[in-house]
């Protein structure tokens, strides 16, 4: 059996099992939680748009809620910062249902 032979089993065979003739790895998507950061300092619109809060009443709210101990915790895992877990939180809560923009969504 030449070598050629060989190969175009071995290639039949694997299309065959897979259905895929060139497999590729899952796609590397890069979080996008450091952006907010960055929006609340840089990109007002950006950051009121995700957020829907101005960053004064953001930083307000931050202030008034980061000594709370509900967003500290004893043990060894670290926790997001407090600014983080609040922007998590609003833009769930403002892109909900009808209100989640299909551009918010492919974010």
């Amino acid at each position: 059996m030449s070598f050629t032979s060989v190969i175009y089993i071995f290639l039949h065979n694997m299309v065959d099992q897979t259905r895929v003739f060139f497999p590729k790895g899952p796609t590397f998507r890069q979080p996008q939680l450091g952006l907010l950061e960055w929006a609340r300092y840089n990109d007002l619109w950006h950051f009121s748009h995700k957020i829907w809060l101005l960053p004064p009443m953001f930083n307000l709210i931050v202030a008034l809620i980061e000594a709370h101990p509900m967003f500290h915790n004893s043990l060894n895992s670290p926790q997001y910062p407090v600014s983080l877990q609040l922007a998590i939180f609003l833009n769930r809560a403002g892109h909900y249902g009808n209100a989640a923009a299909c551009s918010d969504i492919a974010e």
